[in-house]
C-alpha cells in the first residue's frame, strides 16, 4: 500500500520529540535548557497537526506522564493502544517507553476474553492508519460492499470492522475513516468513534455529515468544551449557512448536556439562526440537510421560549415544518396547544420530543459502503 510519507512528518517529529521531553522530565531535568529548546522545537509541529492528531498526541502525552508518575494503573487500555499507535508512526518501536506501553497492554488483554482481545486488537490496527493518505485510487468491490452492508444491518459492528480492514485498499480512506467511527460508535465507545471521525473530517473536510457525525461523537464521549469550541469556530469562520445551523444545532445539544445554562447561551444559538436565516423555496432537496436545518430552528425554537419570548419561538418552529414536515398532525398539535395556552414548559417539552422524533443529535450518516 503506497502511502504519502510527507503527510505523517509533522506527527512523527511531534512524538519523537514529546518522547525526548518526558524522558527529560522523568529524570528530573523539566526546566533544563534541553527541555526548552525541545518544547521550542515542538510548536511549530503542534500547529500543523490536524484535530484529530491533536487529540492523539495529548493523549500520548498523558500516557507518558501516568508512566513518569509510577501510575500504571491510571491507564486505560484504549490510551495504550493510542500510545502504541503513535510511537510506531515515530518508529520507535524498539524504545523502552514502547516496550512498557506494550508490557502494559499484554498483561491487560490477558485480563479480557478472547471477543475482547480481539476487537481491541483490531482498534490498533484501525488507529495506525490515522494521517496516512493512500495514493492509489479504491478498485471496488461488490461483494465486500454486501457484506458489509449485511453486518451492519444485523448490527454485527465486529465482523463490519473485520470487513474494512479486510478491504481497506479497495476504499476510499475518508470513507473508511467515516464507517470505522459509525461500528465503534455503535459499539458504545464514543471516544474511539470520534478520533475515526475526526480522521475523516481531515481527509473529507468538505463532507457536512461527517462533520456532524464528529461533533456529535464529541458530546457523547463528553467533550462539550472540544464540541462548542468547533461549532463557534465554523461560526466565526462563517463556512456557510448550513454549516452555521450544524454549529447551533451542535450548541443546543451541548446546553442541553450541561448542568449550567446561561442565559447568553441560548441568545447565542438564536442569534446564529437568525443570521444563517435559510431560504425553504430555495434550500437543496438532500433529507439530511432539510432534517438539520429543521432541527436547528427547533432547538432555537426552544430557546426563544425559554428567553420569554413565545411568539417569536413559535414563529420559528413554523419555519422548521417548512424544512421538515412532522409526519404526525397531532405530534404538532401538542406543539401548539400549549403555546396558545401559555404554558412555557410544556411547549418546549413537547419541542424537545418532536426534534427527538427527528432524530436530532442522531448519526446522519448511513451505514453502507459504496466502495467506488
Amino acid at each position: 500500500m503506497a502511502v504519502h510519507q510527507a503527510e505523517q512528518s509533522h506527527l512523527k517529529s511531534y512524538v519523537r520529540l514529546l518522547v525526548d521531553l518526558h524522558r527529560l522530565v522523568a529524570n528530573n531535568a523539566p526546566d533544563s535548557d534541553e527541555a526548552d529548546d525541545l518544547r521550542d522545537q515542538m510548536d511549530p509541529h503542534w500547529y500543523k497537526l490536524a484535530n484529530v492528531e491533536l487529540r492523539l498526541a495529548s493523549a500520548l502525552g498523558a500516557d507518558l506522564n501516568w508512566f513518569d508518575q509510577g501510575r500504571d494503573d491510571q491507564v486505560q487500555t484504549e490510551d495504550l493502544i493510542i500510545g502504541l499507535c503513535l510511537l510506531s508512526t515515530a518508529d520507535l518501536d524498539e524504545a523502552p517507553e514502547t516496550k512498557r506501553f506494550r508490557a502494559a497492554l499484554d498483561e491487560r488483554l490477558s485480563r479480557l476474553d478472547r471477543s475482547k482481545q480481539a476487537r481491541l486488537k483490531g482498534l490498533l490496527q484501525d488507529l495506525c492508519s490515522i494521517g496516512i493518505n493512500r495514493m492509489e485510487m479504491p478498485t471496488g468491490s461488490g461483494q465486500a460492499a454486501k457484506d458489509f452492508q449485511t453486518a451492519t444491518k444485523r448490527h454485527e459492528w465486529d465482523l463490519a470492522l473485520t470487513i474494512l480492514r479486510e478491504h481497506e485498499s479497495e476504499i476510499s480512506p475518508a470513507e473508511v475513516a467515516a464507517m470505522r467511527g459509525v461500528c465503534w460508535g455503535q459499539l458504545g465507545n464514543h471516544e474511539v468513534a470520534a478520533i475515526f471521525f475526526g480522521e475523516a473530517v481531515r481527509l473529507n473536510p468538505t463532507n457536512i455529515e461527517v462533520e456532524s457525525c464528529y461533533l456529535r461523537s464529541l458530546i457523547r464521549c463528553g467533550r462539550l468544551d472540544d464540541a462548542r469550541r468547533t461549532a463557534r469556530f465554523i461560526v466565526n469562520k462563517k463556512a456557510g449557512v448550513y454549516r452555521e445551523m450544524l454549529a447551533a444545532d451542535i450548541l443546543f445539544d451541548c446546553l442541553m448536556a450541561s448542568s449550567e445554562r446561561k442565559r447568553e447561551e441560548w441568545e447565542e444559538i438564536v442569534s446564529i439562526v437568525d443570521r444563517a436565516a435559510i431560504d425553504p423555496t430555495a434550500a437543496p432537496g438532500e433529507p439530511h440537510l432539510r432534517q438539520l436545518v429543521c432541527s436547528a430552528y427547533l432547538g432555537a425554537a426552544i430557546c426563544c421560549d425559554h428567553l420569554g419570548d413565545l411568539a417569536k419561538a413559535e414563529k420559528i418552529y413554523n419555519t422548521a415544518h417548512l424544512f421538515c414536515r412532522s409526519d404526525s398532525e397531532a405530534a404538532s398539535r401538542n406543539v401548539r396547544q400549549p403555546a396558545h395556552n401559555g404554558d412555557h414548559s410544556q411547549f418546549a417539552d413537547a419541542i424537545q420530543l418532536e426534534r427527538t422524533a427527528l432524530g436530532a443529535g442522531q448519526f446522519p450518516i448511513a451505514s453502507s459502503l459504496s466502495m467506488t
